[in-house]
């Protein structure tokens, strides 16, 4: 089986010379039905082997757990006020994720998870305590949001703390999302 992520080259991502950056790397994540998309990891605050074992432990924790986890797409908190901005791919086991399918289709008796659900969302993070005190952060969010949006606090080293904070949200009604089977996303154990 094809692994769920392959790195790919610039000429593969279609980067142009110009626009080459020596801390961004590009990777193809595959959904299992032919779709993919491409999207560019920078690797200023986290090596590629970094995001490697994140995304293998957030497997890891979302198989032997049937939990919530996520991909961090880019992590890169060296940033003005220590806050990032981060794509990341939300990996939501099929019996937590809110969908008229699963509900129409199952009842607590039939339950046999199995597989998961993918979606994307855009968080803020911090790997301060101090950072979630400030309202001029806040505000700054807000002015580039026009909402205001949380910022989570993200210990590195400590990533199961994490992953509960995103299990709030398991609504994947009007949103884009994908269903991946186990043995898929097994495959990024093998990166």
């Amino acid at each position: 089986m094809k692994s769920m992520i392959k790195f790919i080259s610039n000429q593969e991502a279609h980067v142009a010379d110009e626009d080459f950056d020596e801390n961004v790397l590009y990777a193809r994540i595959f959904f299992g039905d032919g779709d993919y998309e491409t999207f560019c990891i920078d690797i200023t605050d986290w090596s590629k082997e970094y995001y490697i074992k994140q995304w293998k432990h957030a497997v890891r924790y979302s198989i032997k757990n049937r939990n919530v986890s996520l991909l961090f797409k880019d992590f890169r908190i060296s940033t003005p006020y220590n806050v990032m901005r981060s794509f990341v791919y939300i990996l939501i086991p099929e019996e937590m994720a809110d969908t008229e399918k699963w509900s129409d289709q199952n009842s607590e008796d039939s339950i046999q998870p199995q597989d998961f659900y993918i979606t994307e969302r855009i968080i803020y993070a911090t790997t301060e305590l101090s950072t979630l005190c400030s309202e001029k952060i806040l505000n700054i969010i807000k002015d580039c949001d026009d909402v205001y949006t949380p910022i989570y606090y993200v210990n590195p080293n400590r990533l199961d703390w994490f992953y509960p904070y995103m299990a709030n949200d398991t609504s994947l009604q009007n949103i884009w999302h994908k269903k991946i089977s186990k043995k898929h996303l097994e495959s990024i154990l093998r990166l």
